[in-house]
Order: C-alpha cells, then sequence, then structure tokens
C-alpha cells in the first residue's frame, strides 16, 4: 500500500465495524459555502464566481474528475477491472461537462455584458431630469418652529 492509499484508507474508508460521514465537517461547509457564493453573486460577478466554484483548476467539476479518476485506477490496481473502465468512461463524460459547463459560462458573461452595455447606453441617451428644488413650505427656514415658554399662570391645553 502506497502512502496516498494508506492516508485516503485511513482518512475517508471505514475500518472494519465502523460507519463513516459521507462528507467530513470541513466539505460538508465548503459545499455549503460554494452553493450560497453562487447565490448571493451579482450579475456583474457572477460568470467569475461560476467558474471559479465550478470550472476552474480547483472546481468541483476539476475535483470531481480527480475523485473518479482515482476511483478507476484504484480498481484497476486491484482487478476489478470492468469497474474502473466504467469509471474512466464516467471520467471522460465529467471533463465533457466541465468544457460544456465553461462554454456555457462563456456564453452567460457575454449576455451579461451585453445586458449591461445596453443598460449603460439607455442611460446615457435618457434625457436628464431637472433637480427638484425644494418648495418654500418643506424648506427648515420657511417656517421656522417657535418653541415659547410658558406664561405663569396660564394653563396649556384650553
Amino acid at each position: 500500500m502506497t502512502d496516498l492509499d494508506h492516508r485516503a484508507h485511513e482518512e475517508f474508508l471505514p475500518r472494519p465495524g465502523t460507519s463513516t460521514a459521507s462528507l467530513p465537517p470541513t466539505d460538508r461547509a465548503a459545499q455549503e459555502y460554494a452553493v450560497q457564493r453562487l447565490a448571493s453573486t451579482g450579475p456583474g460577478e457572477f460568470p467569475e464566481t461560476l467558474h471559479q466554484l465550478v470550472s476552474s483548476d480547483f472546481g468541483a467539476v476539476s475535483r470531481l474528475h480527480e475523485l473518479v479518476s482515482m476511483a478507476a485506477q484504484w480498481c484497476q490496481d486491484r482487478g476489478a477491472r470492468r469497474y474502473g473502465v466504467e469509471l474512466d468512461s464516467l471520467a471522460e463524460r465529467i471533463t465533457e461537462i466541465g468544457e460544456e459547463l465553461h462554454l456555457v459560462n462563456e456564453g452567460l458573461a457575454g449576455e451579461l455584458a451585453g445586458r449591461s452595455e445596453r443598460l449603460a447606453a439607455a442611460v446615457s441617451r435618457s434625457p436628464t431630469r431637472p433637480t427638484r428644488t425644494p418648495s418654500p413650505a418643506a424648506s427648515p427656514s420657511a417656517s421656522p418652529v417657535r418653541l415659547e415658554a410658558p406664561t405663569p399662570g396660564r394653563r396649556s391645553g384650553r
């Protein structure tokens, strides 16, 4: 068993008589962070954020490809060649999906940039609105509030 195999066994595979969580808490937190980050991203930043989280060298597609490729190699090294071949095929499909996601993201970035440019052009062509000056009644100096001291012997409210 290589050092990598040993570490993978120790970190991710259950020992006989034990169970393992589907993901360590840090991995679950990272996934939740990625989903929340993507959901809360504005239109101008969305394509770049999607690229970083999904299709960059360290994105979800790359990590999934690496995981499936490692599983394929593991199966082939242990004589489960049929499953190794199936996993290799899936790894190739993951690569194709990654390429498709990249193309979709490029198209999305272009569309969002086009919308932004059209909006900026529309704003620049729109007539400027005159600035509104406050009416004298709304001006604080037009109707000053005077506070008078109560007159001794006089009741207020009557």
